[in-house]
């Protein structure tokens, strides 16, 4: 895995994976909308003998086979953001929630995996937009501080290396 500079570096690359991932099954979708449902047809029809009637379905395998390393590599970053908010199990049992409270792991998700900005994540969390960003660099200096490995587990500086 990647070598992150800080926490809000990998929240970034995270917040773009969402989006990439967004972007890719939009693209799938369409060119899966493009195929269509064709009837078989009893009769001759008119036009060239030789269209392919699988050439759309052909382009969307093909698309999905030429993204499939970059979802994989984004579904995986997005799994290891999950994993820092929650916990390994994303049950609150390790994580920002374990280590912190819950309101620091859920402002962290929502700003950056959840697609929200900082005022929605306000209101869902009952709180102003200048305290949503003051949980998140908590969060920040947290993972900073005890590093990748000892916040997902949850255990902080509890467990000696």
């Amino acid at each position: 895995m990647r070598q992150f500079k800080d926490a809000r570096e990998l929240f970034q690359e995270a917040r773009e994976a969402v989006h990439d991932i967004e972007r890719i099954e939009r693209d799938l979708e369409r060119m899966e909308a493009r195929e269509g449902i064709r009837p078989h047809r009893l009769t001759a029809t008119r036009g060239p003998a030789n269209r392919d009637t699988m050439a759309a379905t052909d382009a969307r395998i093909d698309a999905e086979a030429a993204y499939h390393a970059r979802l994989e590599r984004d579904w995986a970053l997005v799994d290891l953001a999950n994993g820092i908010c929650y916990g390994r199990w994303y049950d609150g049992s390790g994580g920002v929630d374990a280590l912190l409270d819950g309101k620091h792991a859920d402002a962290l998700y929502w700003c950056y995996l959840g697609g929200m900005n900082a005022v929605g994540t306000g209101v869902l969390l009952g709180c102003s937009r200048a305290t949503v960003w003051r949980l998140i660099r908590e969060a920040f200096d947290l993972l900073d501080t005890y590093g990748l490995k000892r916040v997902i587990d949850g255990t902080g500086i509890a467990v000696a290396d």
